[in-house]
């Protein structure tokens, strides 16, 4: 069958709403609704944090090409965004403190162009298809996957070289200097450990080097837990995706394909010929294994037709793409 219709995600075509519960008993968190337009969560949240000088926490990623709403708190009051792509909306106070992974859902309204007769019957049934459960994109950041396959590799020296000096798009000057600077002295610990350029958090790692030369593995140890947690988990999802993979490849013929992260994923399968779900070993320093559903279904699966526009609503669990 030839597909006509079309799906290009972005802002005006690709809604999500994240579903959190609360019961805001004004505690010492201020809550936050993020709105954002083309902008990835991390470079937004790190835009906040720099803003007001404050640690903001956050319970789901969500697309740069995305007009996305989630949730975030944070211990004081924030500032009106600078940046045109955000938006904030105070909510109220809890006691809780947002984690990865707290809310239960998230809704979406997609639209699709240029729908024939016979694609809108099979959309009108898309709510009681299969689909197979990948991470997709924004979870797979080219450094922390790098830096999440010389963890699970235990090449120990060569992933703390990534986390300290390897440079990203999100880098201020400042931080391009400390890393260029990192690099440049990388085994002079003395002279790293003496330099008035880092930040006393950097130093711990060479203070901890310069009594343990060698001992690379447990000087990870005093990296930022934050960047630590999402190489991990974006390792565990690039493994778990692969693994979905082979399985589609192997019980499915006539397949068709979606790209993710510059991967082919195949998405015709029968749930009877995979595994209900893919359990991938933690990756050190981090002691969780990644336990995931390996098929879902939309719920609350509704859709609208004018002309040959289709809009798509529908709810899916966390993590589920």
């Amino acid at each position: 069958k030839i597909i006509l219709m079309h799906f290009e995600k972005s802002v005006d075509t690709f809604v999500v709403k994240e579903v959190l519960y609360t019961t805001l008993d004004d505690g010492k968190y201020f809550y936050y609704l993020l709105e954002k337009k083309g902008i990835a969560t991390l470079p937004a949240i790190k835009l906040l944090e720099d803003q007001n000088n404050a640690k903001i926490y956050f319970s789901g990623l969500k697309d740069k090409d995305s007009h996305s709403y989630q949730w975030i708190c944070t211990q004081t009051e924030l500032l009106e965004p600078i940046d045109e792509r955000i938006k904030i909306e105070f909510v109220g106070k809890d006691s809780k403190r947002i984690f990865v992974g707290m809310h239960t859902s998230n809704r979406f309204e997609i639209k699709l162009e240029n729908v024939n007769e016979k694609e809108k019957f099979f959309l009108k049934k898309a709510g009681k298809l299969v689909f197979p459960n990948y991470f997709d994109d924004q979870r797979f950041d080219e450094n922390s996957l790098e830096f999440g396959k010389a963890l699970f590799e235990e090449k120990w020296e060569n992933a703390l070289k990534i986390v300290l000096t390897k440079k990203s798009p999100f880098d201020s000057e400042f931080s391009i200097q400390i890393k260029d600077f990192i690099e440049k002295n990388w085994l002079d610990w003395i002279t790293l450990c003496q330099s008035e350029l880092l930040p006393p958090n950097k130093k711990k790692v060479f203070e901890y080097l310069l009594n343990h030369p060698i001992d690379f593995k447990n000087a990870i140890l005093f990296c930022n837990k934050k960047q630590l947690s999402i190489a991990c988990r974006a390792f565990q999802a690039q493994k778990f995706n692969d693994l979905l993979l082979e399985q589609i490849i192997k019980t499915s013929k006539g397949q068709k394909f979606m790209k993710i992260n510059d991967k082919k994923a195949p998405i015709v399968f029968k749930k009877n010929s995979i595994k209900r779900k893919l359990v991938i070993q933690p990756v050190f320093p981090k002691k969780k294994a990644l336990i995931r559903k390996t098929f879902f279904t939309p719920k609350n699966f509704k859709a609208s037709f004018e002309n040959k526009n289709a809009l798509l609503f529908f709810e899916l669990p966390k993590g589920s793409y």
